[in-house]
């Protein structure tokens, strides 16, 4: 067992970790990013926005001890496009060009990883992984995505570490707490 770490400490690690492309190579990069269809992007964002609706329906059905599950109302195709219309392919592109290759390899990093931990608790459920086994490998994929998440911090907000953000973090929720408005949904609560 290592010494345990502050999270300026791991941060600090991080970035002596980071795998990313040397300058030379990020023109190069980011052409190949610009090849993926914006139609992917489009998919994965809906994937990803179903999935946390019902994660989110999940929590609440566990947390509010409710009888019965409620379901996720059906998205539209029109739906859809009625988001996909509002954001053009150009409004897309352009807010494309604003992010480094850096910066979309960490969140597309980060999306897979918690994919990982998303997979190895439906094979543990399922009843493919013994207990002990599950977590020996989620311990694993906690840490990436614990590095994915300092990575983004670093990424998006230099100045800040990842401890003032968890601090900052623990504040909202005691605040919340507080107010009595702990449980419900969005951030301004």
């Amino acid at each position: 067992m290592t010494e345990p770490l502050t999270f300026n400490e791991y941060q600090e690690g991080t970035r002596k970790t980071a795998a990313y492309a040397a300058k030379e190579k990020e023109a190069a990069r980011l052409e190949r990013f610009r090849d993926i269809p914006i139609e992917a992007i489009m998919i994965g964002h809906r994937k990803l926005t179903e999935a946390s609706m019902f994660f989110d329906r999940a929590k609440k059905h566990i947390r509010d001890e409710q009888r019965t599950f409620e379901r996720i109302p059906e998205k539209t195709p029109e739906h859809f496009v009625e988001v996909e219309l509002a954001k053009t392919e150009a409004e897309i592109r352009r807010r494309l060009e604003d992010f480094t290759t850096q910066r979309f390899y960490v969140f597309f990093g980060l999306f897979s990883e918690v994919g990982e931990v998303a997979e190895l608790f439906a094979e543990f459920i399922t009843g493919g992984l013994c207990e002990n086994l599950f977590r020996e490998k989620l311990r694993k994929e906690m840490g990436d995505v614990l590095w994915y998440l300092s990575e983004l911090a670093f990424e998006l907000y230099s100045e800040e570490s990842l401890q003032a953000i968890a601090a900052e973090n623990l504040a909202k929720l005691a605040d919340r707490k507080s107010r009595g408005k702990i449980h419900g949904s969005g951030d301004e609560r």
